[in-house]
């Protein structure tokens, strides 16, 4: 069917306003990437390339969602999906929105700070997925018994508020005592050893009579319950509040239902088509108008200079700050104009020279050395200077190093000059 109006969209709410998104989106988009460019001038091309695509992203995503609203379309429920998400029953065609369960009075892991007759607590217990989680339901206590969660003591009324044990004459099984000096809940509790008082907060310690999924029956003060799926230890104590939360196996209740929304008027079996360019910001669009709008961003960087892979630069380029440049290595990269002043510094080298490590050599001898070369034969016409540190311990220049006259004496620090004549002669002078 052909689509003319906006209107027809608004059997589904989010529809509508991803529609104006999508078109705000569009009409900024340039605008941003245009103020991102003037106000970064030294911005790399890879930052232009990260900020199109998070950009083009952001429009494939809208765009989806306009097509195709629903996050799952079939007969049969989706299986563990996310909050917010919308299920299309197919058989029904009815549509389903995934929320917390309205009957639930509170969510999470952190004990509720109230808690009124009959409030439901959904506490999760698997950090990896929501659904997985205990039910407790706030009940008036009436025998004082419950079973109590060990790592929520602070939830009960203690027997004892004292900093001395309780005597034993006072002291029944699943007592609760508050140690306020140390500011500690302990239950008395019946083990295998005997009765003692148990620090809550170290289940390791109980010695449990009940290991199973299910909730025991008929237990007696100061049992202990290890609660087998969920790896937790239960001790049933003897309560003084008015209220507190007991722990329920058996609830008929979900934490996580689908809602049903309004039912859309239209049913299309297939994405509408829309022919007209927008006009207004709430206007349609369509898939080549987008794809219209991602080339011409892409068009706008085509023609920078990438980070990497082999390029050709055409045309006068001008740079308004300094470019690095590192030292050259071989006889076609650019130099600097400090190395080219300085014909690449004063090289550090040993008796043996290397001739294309540098120009200008400082050695430093430690021991009686000849002095020799290589890497010579392709640099006829090099010079530069050799300075010579211990020079007493010079004792011969190897060829093809050659003086016009023979010398000695050497001593102290000595420069020479040199000249490289031919692949067989360098002529070296002593300043």
């Amino acid at each position: 069917m052909q689509l003319t109006s906006v209107e027809e969209y608004k059997f589904l709410s989010p529809i509508a306003q991803d529609i104006q998104a999508i078109r705000l989106k569009l009409n900024g988009i340039m605008d941003e990437l245009e103020v991102f460019i003037n106000e970064k001038k030294d911005a790399t091309i890879q930052e232009y390339k990260d900020l199109v695509e998070q950009k083009i992203e952001e429009l494939r995503k809208l765009y989806e969602r306009v097509v195709n609203p629903f996050d799952y379309s079939s007969d049969l429920e989706p299986y563990k999906p996310n909050l917010g998400e919308i299920w299309f029953k197919k058989d029904t065609a009815e549509i389903y929105i995934y929320k917390e369960n309205p009957d639930i009075t509170y969510f999470g892991k952190e004990t509720p700070k109230t808690s009124n007759t009959g409030e439901i607590w959904f506490k999760n217990t698997n950090d990896e997925d929501f659904h997985e989680g205990q039910f407790y339901v706030a009940e008036q206590v009436v025998e004082g018994k419950a079973w109590i969660d060990p790592t929520l003591p602070a939830t009960f009324k203690a027997k004892f508020n004292q900093s001395e044990q309780p005597k034993d004459d006072e002291t029944e099984l699943g007592d609760i005592w508050y140690r306020n000096n140390t500011k500690e809940y302990l239950i008395y509790v019946k083990t295998t050893s005997g009765n003692f008082w148990a620090n809550p907060q170290i289940p390791s310690t109980f010695s449990a009579k009940f290991s199973t999924e299910e909730k025991p029956q008929e237990p007696n003060l100061g049992d202990v319950w290890y609660k087998s799926d969920t790896k937790e230890y239960l001790v049933y104590a003897r309560v003084t509040d008015t209220n507190t939360w007991v722990l329920k196996t058996d609830l008929a209740i979900k934490a996580y239902i689908w809602q049903k929304t309004n039912k859309p008027e239209t049913n299309y079996s297939e994405p509408p088509s829309i022919e007209k360019e927008p006009i207004k910001p709430t206007d349609a669009v369509n898939k080549k108008y987008i794809d219209d709008l991602i080339n011409s961003i892409n068009d706008e960087i085509k023609n920078k200079v990438g980070l990497e892979g082999d390029e050709t630069i055409d045309g006068a380029k001008t740079f308004k700050k300094e470019i690095v440049i590192n030292d050259p290595k071989a006889d076609n990269q650019a130099a600097t104009k400090k190395y080219a002043d300085h014909q690449g510094g004063l090289v550090t080298s040993a008796a043996a020279i290397d001739f294309t490590k540098g120009v200008h050599f400082n050695i430093t001898l430690s021991a009686k050395s000849a002095i020799s070369v290589s890497n010579w034969g392709s640099l006829i016409g090099k010079s530069g200077t050799i300075t010579i540190n211990n020079a007493n311990n010079i004792t011969a220049f190897n060829a093809p190093f050659k003086f016009r006259a023979t010398q000695s004496n050497f001593s102290g620090t000595e420069i020479f000059a040199y000249f490289v004549v031919s692949n067989s002669h360098i002529r070296l002078v002593r300043s």
